[in-house]
């Protein structure tokens, strides 16, 4: 009997390890793709714009607030996100209150 319990347990033992091993490989793969989504996205799209990181921030600002001042002059509000990071890596205006009210964004 104790050499069968043995046996039966050596068995579950390797079987559940070679499961949660599968388990395991195949959350650090899709968490690795997860995680560098924006790099896949880019290279799945070569024919994209290259993305500048080191705009300076007076620069995307003095940019949003012509783009609003051409388009949106007599908006209520509006909303400039600056660029990030890799993941955020536009110039975003929004206004609200006008005619034409939307949201752009720019590849600057």
């Amino acid at each position: 009997m104790k050499d069968f319990f043995r046996q039966s347990m050596a068995w579950l033992h390797t079987w559940v390890g070679v499961l949660l091993g599968w388990v395991l490989y195949f959350m650090f793969i899709t968490g690795t793709a997860g995680y560098l989504d924006t790099e896949i996205d880019r290279w799945m799209m070569p024919e994209a714009s290259v993305v500048d990181y080191a705009v300076p921030t007076e620069r995307s600002l003095a940019a949003a607030i012509d783009h609003l001042d051409a388009h949106a002059p007599t908006a209520q509000r509006w909303f400039i996100s600056l660029p990030l990071d890799r993941n955020e890596p536009f110039l975003r205006v929004f206004w609200s209150g006008a005619e034409g009210e939307g949201v752009e964004e720019s590849g600057n």
